[in-house]
């Protein structure tokens, strides 16, 4: 049987899990630089180079502070969300 590792985290009262290979990398938010309400966008960031939009996740803008970024490919995409905590790795059998 064949096994797999979910990175297991957790958004508001939620856990989910991704598969530690398309993980890239996690950051830990200091601070966030709006770019206005009017738009899906909560910050950007630089990652090796490469621009990587944060789309807002949650309605309280002032609540992102000290939330972590999961950078990681879904669908062929590189994507960042904001997550409230990375919980562990678990191995999952597929």
């Amino acid at each position: 049987m064949d096994e797999t590792q979910l990175l297991i985290f957790r958004w508001r009262d939620e856990e989910f899990g991704v598969p530690v290979e398309d993980v890239i990398g996690i950051i830990r938010n200091i601070g966030t630089n709006r770019m206005g309400r009017s738009i899906c966008v909560e910050e950007i960031i630089s990652l090796q180079g490469k621009s990587i939009l944060i789309p807002k996740l949650c309605t309280d803008l002032d609540a992102v502070d000290n939330k972590l970024t999961l950078i990681m490919y879904s669908n062929g995409a590189q994507i960042a969300i904001m997550v409230d905590e990375i919980i562990n790795v678990k191995l999952m059998g597929r």
